[in-house]
């Protein structure tokens, strides 16, 4: 449990000052609270001795209320304040580690993952921060408080009082030593039943191309929707027997805070003839009144208990996954030699020496070593598998490899912008961001004007259509406007031309369009010869023949590369690729 207030305090540390006075006021609002209950307390005693009504008492009783309910919802107020700033500040962290951790850490970790960090375990804090943390401090005042107030009273009728919450309280201990285990179990199952949702909405377009009917119970749909019915099963079946555990305790609890105190006071003031007098009067009405209030916040402290349990819980994965060290950024101010100096005419030289990267353990790249000449167009090619991809990946930073490296003028590349500010990258399935076009092709150059950004458009054959949006190139892309996905493809390759890379990677940058477009991407990709140093992979072998220098990979290893007319002449794996697929082996062939 120490371990966990440590993680807890350590998240809430740019917070502290906020919540710390918050909870300070709360502490002063939950004792004011007992200042009305003693004012009556004293007006009844008045009356019981025939004295009159004394102002005083009504005006305490007044500034008692007051402090209770101003300082209950300052404390409140300061609290979701500082529960809005932590949200942020930990959604800013989460969202800023993810960029850093490589992208099969990423996909491992699933939208799944990543949706429970930057959602539910927030939101887990958001009931620790905003709620659960002032009802434990102001129902420990209140019940500090009242029970020495009860104390001075009369010692026997206050053991008589909270002997019911004594009991009430070891039960919530009880259950709240079973509570962050059984909280984590619930994570785990929900976690479970979110990804096998998702999972089934993924398959969900294949059953309706197909015609089936998802409830169907016939072999193939019943294993599609077996995950996600096991995963609901298992969460409900854990959700049951975690109630049947809990119900018990929970209604003694509420028995023996719902007045159970009052009515022991009573009875042993009965017994014991307490009640004797004027001031055994008095001191059976101070129980009376001021045991329900000191008793009934423990009933919210049961609830602040398990909230402070999710909250811990999720502090702990959130320290897990923001505590990641980020890379160490190069230093711009040191080139590694006067070829690799970015700010010269031409940009480095890049070399793949040994990189081998293991998926679920296979060698999807095996011990790859391949140049990429400067200012030329470089052509990736192989079968399907043959790790065409992540090559493409290793050498723009996604990807990282298991052995071996990416040599930049000779030397390990860098972190940081130093290198990543010069090259861009196309994946075969580009995203886009909820924002204007205009802001999506200015991803990597934030300062580029609105006609740059259109040129850009242009060169990538989609300004026609931009043209045609509703708003032009101010339209936000997801407010009821959506890309094909060749047009994805292509803002992609607007937004790579509009950074002004040095250095371009292309993976299959055409496979989404008609033939018409693909050539003329082919041209535009062309013309950057000499400007930028360029790394396509393409299915198109045509593509690889018009290309400066050719790497061909089987099974993730690096079999041949050269000039495409050498390797052709030479007889071997790219030559055998070719006359394997004569109708692609010509410039333009068939997308």
């Amino acid at each position: 449990m120490t371990t966990s207030a440590a993680t807890v305090q350590r998240l809430l540390r740019p917070v502290r000052a906020l919540v710390a006075t918050a909870l300070l006021v709360e502490a002063l609002a939950a004792a004011a609270l007992l200042v009305p209950v003693l004012a009556a307390v004293a007006a009844a005693r008045a009356a019981l001795l025939g004295d009159p009504p004394s102002p005083s008492t009504a005006v305490v009783a007044l500034v008692g209320a007051t402090v209770h309910v101003v300082g209950h919802g300052a404390a409140s107020w300061l609290l979701h304040v500082a529960d809005n700033r932590l949200q942020l500040e930990l959604r800013e962290r989460v969202l800023a580690t993810c960029a850093t951790r490589p992208l099969e850490e990423l996909d491992r970790e699933g939208a799944v993952g990543l949706k429970r960090s930057v959602g539910d375990d927030v939101d887990a804090l958001h009931h620790l921060v905003g709620h659960a943390l002032a009802d434990a401090t102001g129902s420990v005042v209140l019940l500090a408080v009242g029970t020495v107030v009860l104390l001075q009273t009369s010692p026997p009728l206050a053991v008589a009082a909270l002997a019911p919450a004594l009991v009430a309280v070891l039960l919530q201990r009880r259950q709240t030593r079973r509570s962050v285990e059984q909280m984590e179990r619930y994570a785990a199952a929900s976690a479970e039943v979110d990804r096998a949702a998702v999972e089934l909405v993924r398959v969900a377009p294949s059953l309706r191309v197909y015609d089936v009917e998802p409830h169907a119970t016939t072999a193939v749909p019943g294993q599609v929707r077996r995950p996600f019915l096991d995963a609901a099963r298992t969460w409900s079946a854990f959700v049951r027997s975690w109630a049947a555990t809990m119900t018990p305790t929970m209604a003694a609890q509420q028995v023996l805070l719902s007045g159970a105190g009052v009515v022991a006071v009573v009875a042993v003031a009965l017994l014991v003839g307490g009640v004797a007098g004027v001031d055994g009067v008095t001191a059976v009405l101070v129980v009376v009144a001021v045991t329900p209030a000191v008793t009934s916040p423990l009933w919210s402290l049961a609830f602040a208990t398990q909230d402070l349990a999710l909250g811990t819980a999720a502090a702990r994965r959130l320290e897990t996954l923001v505590d990641v060290p980020a890379p160490v950024p190069a230093s711009p101010a040191r080139p590694s030699s006067p070829a690799g100096a970015w700010n010269g005419r031409e940009a480095p030289r890049v070399e793949a020496r040994g990189l081998t990267v293991l998926r679920d353990g296979r060698r999807v790249l095996d011990a790859a070593s391949f140049d990429v000449p400067v200012g030329l167009v470089t052509v990736v090619v192989g079968a399907s598998g043959s790790g065409k991809s992540t090559a493409l990946e290793c050498l723009a930073g996604l990807v990282p490899a298991h052995e071996g490296g990416v040599l930049v003028a000779g030397t390990p590349r860098p972190a940081g912008t130093g290198w990543t500010r010069h090259v861009a990258a196309v994946v075969q399935s580009p995203g886009t961001l909820r924002a204007s076009v205009l802001d999506n092709v200015r991803l990597g150059r934030p300062d580029l004007s609105e006609d740059a950004c259109h040129a850009a458009l242009a060169s990538a054959g989609l300004a026609s259509r931009v043209d045609r949006l509703p708003q032009g190139i101010h339209t936000v892309l997801g407010d009821g406007v959506a890309l094909s996905g060749g047009e994805r493809q292509r803002l992609a390759l607007a937004r790579a031309l509009a950074a002004q890379p040095r250095f371009l990677l292309l993976d299959e940058p055409t496979s989404w369009v008609d033939r018409a477009t693909a050539a003329r991407l082919d041209a535009c990709v062309a013309s950057l010869r000499g400007r930028c140093t360029v790394v396509r992979s393409d299915h198109r072998l045509g593509v690889a023949l018009a290309a400066d220098h050719v790497v061909v990979l089987t099974r993730g290893r690096v079999v041949e590369e050269g000039a495409p007319a050498e390797l052709r002449a030479r007889g071997g794996q790219f030559a055998a690729l070719l006359a394997a697929a004569p109708a692609t082996a010509a410039p333009g062939g068939p997308a």
